[in-house]
């Protein structure tokens, strides 16, 4: 009789794995379990973020390109260029009325859950084992790097990022699984989906994630009779499906003074380079009289342990030995190390050379970002050698002895993390933030729409105007309403305005005037505004050195609209994502009515009836 398991998808988990992975997790959960909210590092600027990203949506603007409030409510392109995933994922508690601080405590949740589900499936399916899934899941999980990332940095894009890289990985070693046809079908979509969430969560796992795709991918080409070039083309398509974010933002850096990003020290990836102790360094213990002490960068050794272990050869006649298929172990287990290895090099200043021939790695600004994916194989690797350490003890010893030695070997790998675990507290974070919180904000830590180097500033800001120039225009207004960008007290008493509307992204004023009158407008410049004067376009300027937006407009009764839209780049980025998304629509139904080919798998014998 064969164990009724229940289906994820078409991929089984037994019931026992997904209450044990629940319950692993609490204990990574748990700072947040106990109220904190990730706060250092980037954590203040994700209030600001999701506060802004939630006020667009409120008013109609479900992609805001534009936020009007940042900048010192000048306005900052700051969605045309920064991964919005995450704040997406937050902004759905948010809407259902929960406060900012737990909206962004489930977005750091899930993304721990969605990291751990792709750990557990990806490595389960490599190593055909479940005790190699809740593995991977411990040592990925509680990994010091990702522990860092979570509550020392509060990096909630990057740990997203992470997760989809995991959950593409896995679709990969999925579609290769010689499976029914509508099965393989669907691992192709699912691995378009995740590569677009990838790409929509962090630009630069995003940057670093891809040659690891492209390189598995390669891979699979071992596998006899696979079409590996169906891999590439869902690559492409969840590239094309994530067209409307990363190609403006790619085409479109030039018009953001990005070049801030790398343009001192603190950004500059030279200032970063880790050393060999401080990889492998030990947890620190805790010291009550630093205010702010350094938290490590570093492996696991617990997980270092068990990847080692991996290389132990194991015999094909071993008894209980769960690797049914040495080759394949063997093919992993290669990339798996070269992978590590790759990326620890690249954290080290022997790879200096590299970052400087790669101009594109300027922008990963810290080289110990490698040690996410760095963790991730290496998790993979110590999953493989608590399997080889299961067939070398099964040989001598009761599975019932193994098991218990098992779990407790398994232990070792949260118990090194805890250190990890035990943030500083938080100071009182806001349950919600006005516009004018907004500026003040940006005023008192000098993050400049929420970037620490007013790396998103348009290109035609050369002088910032004053700091607090809108707060008496933004105090006057209702706390979610929209001020004036036109500033009355500037203009002839000659000009009258008859009636005026504020939107997010859309102002709109009925005016009379004796003369021609140059309007400034209290709104940085930036391709995508447009002006229309009685329903006809308009030409617009800039200030200098402000870059403010300026019109002249003429004499007598008219109505002047000035509004942001797209520009024929992000126009056709729009269309290319969403022809992409019709696509993947079509194929998954006619994935669904196409008639299986249960018939031939059946009757292939080396077809997996499990996919692992």
């Amino acid at each position: 009789m064969t164990e009724r398991r229940f289906s994820l998808v078409h991929y089984r988990i037994p019931f026992l794995w997904l209450g044990l992975l629940a319950v692993l997790l609490l204990l990574a959960w748990q700072p947040m379990l106990r109220g904190l909210v990730p706060w250092r590092g980037d954590g203040l600027l994700h209030f600001v973020r999701l506060a802004q990203l939630e006020r667009a949506v409120q008013g109609g603007d479900l992609f805001p390109r534009w936020s009007p409030d940042l900048g010192y409510g000048f306005g900052f392109p700051l969605f045309n260029f920064y991964a919005p995933f995450s704040y997406y994922v937050s902004l759905i508690p948010r809407l259902l009325g929960l406060p900012l601080t737990v909206s962004l405590q489930m977005s750091y949740g899930l993304a721990l859950l969605v990291l751990a589900a792709g750990m557990f499936l990806w490595a389960r399916a490599v190593w055909g084992s479940d005790w190699a899934g809740v593995t991977a899941v411990l040592a990925a999980i509680y990994s010091p790097y990702m522990l860092y990332n979570t509550y020392h940095r509060a990096a909630l894009a990057e740990l997203w990022g992470l997760a989809w890289l995991v959950m593409a990985l896995w679709a990969i070693q999925d579609f290769s699984a010689r499976r029914p046809p509508r099965a393989a079908r669907t691992a192709l979509g699912y691995l378009a989906i995740f590569y677009a969430f990838l790409l929509l969560s962090h630009n630069i796992t995003a940057l670093i994630g891809t040659p690891i795709l492209l390189a598995y991918a390669l891979l699979q080409i071992r596998t006899p009779n696979a079409k590996i070039h169906n891999l590439f083309l869902a690559l492409l398509l969840g590239l094309a499906l994530s067209a409307f974010f990363w190609l403006p933002a790619f085409l479109e850096k030039s018009y953001v003074q990005i070049e801030n990003l790398t343009a001192t020290a603190n950004f500059a990836y030279t200032s970063h380079f880790l050393s060999w102790r401080e990889l492998l360094a030990w947890p620190q213990t805790a010291d009550p009289r630093q205010v702010n002490p350094a938290i490590p960068r570093s492996l696991g050794w617990p997980a270092i342990i068990l990847a080692l272990l991996a290389w132990l050869p194991v015999k094909k006649t071993a008894v209980n030995s769960p690797i049914s298929n040495l080759q394949s172990r063997k093919y992993h287990r290669l990339a798996l190390t070269l992978v590590t290895f790759a990326c620890l090099f690249m954290t080290l200043p022997a790879s200096q050379p590299i970052w400087d021939a790669v101009p594109l790695l300027a922008f990963v600004q810290f080289p110990w970002r490698f040690l996410g994916p760095a963790a991730i194989s290496l998790a993979m690797l110590a999953a493989l050698g608590l399997q080889t350490l299961e067939a070398l003890l099964a040989v001598r010893y009761p599975s019932a002895i193994v098991g218990y030695g098992l779990s407790v070997i398994c232990l070792a790998l949260p118990l090194f993390a805890l250190p990890w675990l035990f943030p500083a507290s938080a100071p009182p974070l806001p349950a919600s933030l006005t516009p004018l919180d907004t500026i003040r904000f940006e005023i008192e830590t000098g993050w400049l729409g929420t970037t620490a180097a007013a790396d998103y500033l348009p290109r035609t800001v050369q002088q910032l105007p004053p700091s607090d120039s809108l707060i008496p225009r933004y105090e006057a207004a209702p706390p979610d309403g929209f001020i004036s960008r036109l500033d009355a007290a500037q203009l002839p008493a000659e000009f009258v305005i008859q009636d005026q509307q504020e939107q997010f992204t859309h102002t709109r004023l009925q005016y009379h005037s004796a003369e021609e009158v140059t309007a400034v407008f209290d709104l940085f410049a930036f391709p995508g505004w447009q002006a229309q004067l009685d329903g006809r376009s308009l030409p617009t300027s800039l200030t200098q050195p402000e870059g403010l937006i300026t019109a002249v407009l003429p004499p007598g009764d008219h109505t002047f609209q000035l509004a942001f839209a797209n520009t024929p780049l992000r126009a056709a980025a729009n269309a290319l994502s969403l022809a992409s998304l019709l696509l993947l629509a079509a194929l998954a139904v006619f994935s669904a009515y196409r008639p299986s080919s249960r018939a031939a798998h059946q009757a292939d014998p080396t077809a997996s009836p499990s996919g692992a």
